[in-house]
């Protein structure tokens, strides 16, 4: 058939009865809710970072040395969801996702599952030379030579990355080993339609290579408003030369060196199965044995997939093995990790700083005394105040508190524990992947400003992961001032990193604590004497007979976060966790808010409702159930799990569960009907006040 080319009268249905602005009828969350029925496969979120492998030599590679698992939830009918660890992270990967809308359909059901980033990693065919072959392009942007983004976008040539991951990227993955260079693409869904006439208009353009993915990719990332990033493998060039669809020696694992046959491509044995689709390699990889090198090499060179590590405890070794693996070295620095890169210092040059305790560093009965013991001035007094909405008259009031019984007006119980909480940080959590609980709070005695508090921590329990890389260690901490006596006491348990996977695993031992502190074992402060009570004062007229078990509290107002705010208040606390300041430590680009903010919000929040439970007497339970946000506005509400009396005139003790949520939640509801916690339950705790009779 001659060249020509097609007339109509009429635009094709590609490009016909397009109604960006109308939601889809047909949903991927309902596809998945239906293949969790019948595949009958519980709903678990997938990985907040995910990657589409559609050569599959990531997920072989995972698979062959043992380093990934299948996801237990995903009930896509289609593919299977690996996971793996990269740097502390899990990070979720498909492979065999070929093509522009297989692909736009796996990144639909991987958004609607918990999926924040998306990093496409696809190899290509070269069009217009930017470096030595095999190297790797950050897409920048993808011509749209295919059907899918015409769906998502209205007609247009290009569609475009995120500028935001784009510019994370910039000059963030340079001097790698094999050659990393930003460029533009093809996005073609006929790869045996590439002919001599398209090929040269592409390269009119500055087009650098050939993919069926990345255009697609980005149209969807741009409607759906989701972060997406494509990486191309410049491997061959459309089977044109004989030494084609290679990756190197030994999967990429010898870079610099020249290619073979001096040909425009990556150097190797020819030879191998025939490939199914111009700009990819043969979908087995390089004959294993052969060229390809031994089943234990990364398929795309030693350390494609790294063996990450915190970055402390980079060794040389590490640092080189990784530089060979652009793609999740840019994983990384998507996700504000500084980890890969050649030029780390090997760990015996960076013995100045503090690497923090690994898992096989804790012992049990190990004591850890704490440094940076910290003064309690008026200064926090009065910085506390003026960042949350609290009015208790105790602490407030040195008046209405000597009234009561006491000395003088305490600080707010919460500063007493955000200061002393902090100070185990850098040797107990420094390396933690989460802290999971805390329990057996107390609160010996009033915190005074003048007071100086210092903090050691004694290793009660270890328990090894099934894993293998990760432990969870289980700490008593203890608070004294300057006179040696106690002021809070808590046990919390940590999941920590290991430094090496292969250290011998201690022998289990997990600590009994109890449910909640006894009411009996609550310790009232000595001379608190509620008895001349001043109600009108504190604000409220309710006391210990007005509440009743099971009732609940709605403290009805609200507080919007701010930046400014909650990056004060936790640096109050002297928290330097990068999360909490640095917009490049996570995938979204925000920075989270310290949970301990939640707390105190939530604590001062409570006085409309509870103006006169004046203190907290110990922490029973507390969990941080999801992220808060700056403009997330918070409110909370109470529930009376229990009450006591106590050995004080006129002072008793209430059980509440205190619930910070973001926006109000009238119902008041903390689980739904499958027993996870309602959406937008920001935090659970579980506490005793103490409260006129």
């Amino acid at each position: 058939m001659n060249d020509r080319a097609l007339e109509c009268d009429h635009a094709s249905p590609l490009l016909r009865v397009k109604s960006y602005d109308q939601p889809s009828v047909f949903q991927p969350a309902n596809l998945l809710r239906e293949g969790r029925r019948q595949l009958g496969r519980a709903e678990v979120d997938v990985p907040a970072v995910c990657l589409l492998d559609p050569d599959g030599d990531i997920v072989r590679h995972l698979t062959d040395t043992g380093r990934a698992v299948r996801h237990p939830g995903w009930a896509c009918y289609h593919t299977e969801l690996w996971t793996f660890d990269l740097d502390g992270t899990e990070v979720g990967v498909i492979g065999c996702a070929v093509g522009a809308s297989f692909a736009v359909l796996i990144a639909e059901q991987l958004f609607v599952s918990g999926c924040e980033l998306l990093v496409s990693v696809t190899s290509s065919g070269m069009i217009t030379p930017l470096a030595e072959a095999p190297y790797f392009i950050i897409i920048d942007r993808a011509l749209r030579d295919e059907g899918t983004s015409h769906h998502y976008l209205p007609p247009g040539d290009w569609a475009a990355a995120p500028q935001r991951l784009l510019d994370r990227l910039d000059g963030r993955i340079d001097g790698l080993d094999q050659g990393v260079v930003t460029g533009s693409t093809w996005t073609t869904d006929a790869p045996y339609r590439e002919t001599e006439q398209a090929i040269a208009d592409a390269r009119s353009r500055g087009i650098a290579a050939v993919e069926m993915e990345a255009a697609a990719l980005y149209a969807f990332a741009a409607a759906q408003q989701r972060d997406v990033m494509c990486f191309a493998h410049v491997t061959n060039t459309m089977a044109t030369d004989g030494d084609d669809f290679e990756k190197g020696d030994a999967g990429g694992a010898p870079r610099g060196s020249p290619p073979a046959g001096g040909g425009p491509v990556g150097g190797g044995t020819p030879g191998g199965p025939t490939p199914p689709r111009a700009g990819s390699p043969p979908r087995g990889g390089p004959p294993r044995g052969g060229a390809g090198g031994d089943v234990g090499d990364p398929p795309w060179g030693g350390g494609l997939l790294c063996d990450a590590k915190p970055r402390r405890e980079h060794d040389a070794r590490a640092s080189l093995a990784r530089a060979s693996s652009p793609p999740l070295v840019g994983v990384c620095r998507l996700m504000g990790c500084e980890c890969a890169g050649p030029n780390d210092q090997p760990r015996d040059e960076m013995t100045k700083t503090n690497p923090g305790n690994f898992f096989e560093d804790f012992t049990l009965g190990q004591v850890i005394e704490h440094a940076t013991p910290r003064t309690v001035t008026d200064g926090d007094r009065a910085v506390y105040g003026a960042i949350y909405p609290t009015r208790f008259a105790l602490p407030s009031s040195a008046e209405f508190a000597k009234a009561c019984g006491l000395p003088q007006a305490p600080v707010e119980e919460p500063i007493g524990f955000h200061i002393a909480f902090g100070k185990t940080v850098p040797d107990v959590s420094l390396n933690a992947v989460a802290n999971l609980g805390y329990a057996e709070c107390r609160f010996h005695r009033p915190v005074l400003t003048g007071d100086t508090l210092s903090t050691s921590s004694e290793v009660i329990g270890l328990k090894q992961n099934s894993n293998g890389k990760t432990g969870v260690v289980y700490v008593r901490s203890t608070a004294t001032n300057q006179h040696g006596d106690v002021a809070i006491d808590w046990v919390r348990w940590v999941m920590v990193h290991k430094r090496d996977a292969d250290a011998p695993a201690p022998d289990p031992v997990v600590p009994k604590l109890d449910d909640a502190v006894a009411a009996e074992d609550l310790i009232v402060p000595d001379g608190l004497d509620f008895t001349g009570y001043d109600f009108v004062a504190a604000g409220e007229p309710y006391h210990w007979g007005d509440y009743e078990v099971g009732e609940k509290i709605d403290h009805v107002d609200g507080v919007t976060l701010s930046e400014a705010e909650h990056m004060m208040a936790t640096r109050l606390w002297q928290n330097t966790a990068k999360v909490h300041f640095n917009t490049e430590a996570r995938p979204d680009g925000k920075r989270l808010v310290y949970g301990g903010h939640i707390i105190s919000m939530a604590r001062a929040l409570s006085f409309n409702g509870l103006a006169n439970a004046q203190l907290i007497a110990a922490v029973n339970a507390g969990a941080h159930t999801a992220p808060a946000f700056a403009g997330d506005t918070v409110y909370a509400w109470s529930e009376v799990l229990d009450k006591a009396e106590t050995q004080a005139p006129g002072v008793g003790a209430l059980r509440l569960r205190l619930v910070a949520t973001k926006g109000r939640d009238e119902s008041m509801t903390l689980r739904g009907e499958d027993g996870k916690y309602a959406a937008g339950v920001l935090l659970d705790l579980d506490i005793w006040v103490l409260i006129p009779v």
